[in-house]
């Protein structure tokens, strides 16, 4: 990830909330704008429409940790972006941080808890990713309404 400047991060960031509230209920938060770590959490649930009696289906909980730099641009140094499936439980996840064993340095990883609730201490191989690319694949799987499995994932732990 490149450092941003504060008008591209702020920019970045409307951008995400363009594109997430188009599926459903989107709270925000920008914790620590003013301060040297600055955090960012975006709560999406779909359908979002529990009012008219509907329940929701999914829950997208996305994370991310920038640290201010010298230049006063702003580095994304730790993300979780995970899907929910509110239906038949499980979780399905991309991460970027230290684990167990790495000296401090973020790994990025996949985490999937299948809905039976096995597989929440496994991590699985990834790339470090983009926030709205992350969405892209966690919706498709939400959009095809399969329940979350690890098929495919290869396990670094």
């Amino acid at each position: 990830m490149r450092p941003l400047s504060p008008r591209q991060f702020n920019r970045r960031r409307e951008t995400v909330i363009t594109r997430l509230a188009n599926l459903g209920d989107l709270t925000v938060r920008d914790q620590g704008v003013n301060k040297g770590v600055r955090k960012l959490v975006f709560d999406l649930h779909a359908p979002g429409i529990e009012a008219v009696g509907r329940p929701n289906e999914a829950h997208f909980h996305y994370e991310e940790w920038s640290r201010l730099l010298d230049s006063g641009e702003w580095l994304r140094v730790r993300y979780n972006y995970n899907y929910l499936d509110l239906v038949r439980g499980g979780l399905l996840g991309y991460h970027f941080h230290p684990l167990s064993g790495t000296h401090d340095e973020p790994v990025p990883h996949m985490k999937c808890e299948l809905p039976n609730g096995t597989g929440a201490d496994r991590h699985y191989a990834a790339y470090e990713i983009e926030i709205l690319d992350a969405h892209d694949r966690l919706e498709a799987v939400y959009a095809r309404g399969e329940p979350i499995d690890d098929r495919g994932l290869q396990r670094i732990d």
